[in-house]
């Protein structure tokens, strides 16, 4: 079944590149629907932590309950970047929100250099963002492409999906991307993570440590 036939409080859908942008009625969990799409792959988004202005202006303040903002993304190659010459940027209201990760930008950035203009279209979620009075999140990105995108491009999904890895044995109630990042922080310069290592393992020690 689609999407849109899911989507309850569905009003409307207009179609760009091979994403269905949709608008949903505000009871309906978009997010979770997203994910459970048959057609669509999730990939992973690293960086955020040095775009956290421009995730929130796309988003909006911090709430106590935090974000699941829907927004339409571009995977964008980048191939003047010092760091890596297959990087691609994810960009969304011409903002830079974050990159690929190193190794599935290896496999995209040839192929949509050759076969789609540089340029792919997809659905994102921006989440994290809440101040609730005893801790504070940051701002993430969760991004799908289509199954039907990556065909084109004669990428198989499996190359690029989102594996989640956590960094601390645990699963996450909220999922940001960050394990991701922690990861594979070591191969990639694009983006620093060694403050996190002299964070303390509590959450209340740890927030002024992040907030200062």
């Amino acid at each position: 079944m689609g999407i849109l036939r899911r989507l309850r409080g569905s009003s409307s859908a207009t179609v760009t590149g091979a994403v269905e942008i949709i608008t949903i009625g505000a009871d309906v969990d978009a997010m979770s629907i997203v994910d459970d799409d048959a057609r669509l792959v999730e990939i992973d988004v690293v960086g955020e932590s040095r775009r956290q202005d421009a995730l929130e202006q796309i988003a909006g303040p911090k709430t106590e309950l935090g974000k699941r903002h829907r927004v339409g993304v571009t995977l964008r190659c980048d191939p003047t970047n010092s760091y890596d010459p297959n990087a691609i940027r994810v960009e969304c209201m011409g903002q830079q929100l974050g990159f690929v990760p190193r190794e599935a930008a290896a496999e995209l950035a040839p192929a949509m250099s050759a076969r789609s203009g540089s340029v792919i279209e997809g659905v994102g979620f921006i989440v994290g963002g809440w101040d609730n009075g005893e801790s504070v999140g940051s701002y993430g990105v969760r991004v799908w492409i289509s199954k039907e995108s990556l065909a084109r491009i004669g990428v198989h999904p499996d190359v690029v999906r989102r594996e989640v890895e956590d960094i601390r044995g645990a699963s996450s109630a909220l999922d940001t991307g960050f394990s991701q990042a922690w990861v594979t922080d070591e191969a990639d310069e694009s983006y620093d993570l060694s403050w996190y290592r002299d964070l303390p393992e509590g959450d209340r020690p740890a927030i002024p440590c992040l907030s200062g």
